[in-house]
């Protein structure tokens, strides 16, 4: 997935079926982004950190569909579905 694609308030599917639900995008004093997620837990995984933050380059590599999201920018792409 493109970094350029990723958005906060959405929900990202990856690797393993692992779903996690982007917090907030920061930028830090160097100019490098940061994605803050939570994960949506399902079974089996109970030994996954709950919440962490990485960066948006990590995050972008890790990241194989979007599933939902709550940003008006990308509304679009759901209503093709």
């Amino acid at each position: 997935m493109k970094k350029s694609d990723i958005r906060p308030f959405s929900i990202y599917i990856g690797h393993g079926g692992v779903t996690r639900k982007v917090k907030f995008i920061y930028m830090a004093v160097d100019g490098s982004l940061f994605v803050q997620w939570r994960l949506i837990r399902s079974r089996g995984q109970s030994e996954e950190q709950s919440e962490s933050v990485q960066p948006i380059d990590e995050f972008a590599r890790w990241a194989k569909a979007l599933k939902q999201t709550l940003s008006r920018d990308l509304e679009h792409h759901l209503s093709k579905q």
